[in-house]
């Protein structure tokens, strides 16, 4: 039986520096560069949020050059914003029959690798949810099959609280994440909205969307 639990944020930046450097002085810590997704025209880095969550500063690729759109809408971020979040599964096969009985289409499992900066080459699995409107309120899926967690690797920069979605669909957008056997906290909204809320040592941070950032994988 797939179980879905909450495994990570992924915050876009215009640059991977500026990402950096907003999140250092949010959290007080310097997230570690992860390395580059080949062909994709992205980098990331990387803080820990707990045991099994963590967050994704991703950004174009300067050593890249690449003409997809989801590269081009970072670069036009004006500043940092979430862009959608993932759960994660060592069972994607049975998490597509799961989502394809809630309604939803699925696209993969897509093999997907990122080369460290130390040279070690890191590879996991992706499965996509399509076929919906909700662009990056709905989560991907994750199996990170034999390679650490990311959680377990980079600096903490505080502990996951909750994770808050907006909607004008809100009905049903929590009758998708029902069926997925996901129980998060969706209320209506005019607008498409995330809020992500991350305890550290100097308070509560909250980390939100933009309408910008979310549109990025509409």
């Amino acid at each position: 039986m797939a179980q879905l639990k909450f495994d990570h944020l992924m915050w876009g930046a215009a640059s991977l520096e500026q990402g950096m450097a907003v999140a250092e002085s949010l959290f007080g810590v310097a997230a570690v560069p992860g390395g580059a997704h080949s062909g994709l025209g992205t980098c990331n880095a990387l803080l820990s949020l707990g045991e099994s969550e963590y967050l994704e500063i991703i950004a174009p690729d300067s050593a890249q050059n690449s003409d997809r759109a989801f590269v081009a809408g970072l670069k036009a971020l004006p500043e940092p914003a979430l862009i959608t979040w993932a759960v994660a599964s060592d069972h994607l096969v049975d998490v597509a029959q799961l989502a394809q009985a809630a309604g939803l289409q699925t696209r993969g499992p897509v093999a997907t690798e990122r080369m460290t900066p130390s040279g070690a080459l890191l590879a996991w699995e992706l499965l996509y949810l399509v076929g919906h409107s909700h662009a990056g309120l709905m989560p991907f899926v994750i199996d990170w099959q034999h390679t650490p967690h990311p959680a377990q690797t980079n600096p903490l920069a505080g502990r996951f609280q909750r994770l808050r979605l907006g909607s004008p669909d809100a009905a049903a957008l929590s009758e998708c994440f029902a069926g997925l056997g996901l129980d998060v906290e969706v209320t209506p909204e005019s607008q498409p909205s995330m809020r992500v809320d991350i305890e550290t040592s100097a308070g509560t941070v909250t980390l939100r969307s933009s309408g910008q950032s979310l549109a990025l994988l509409g």
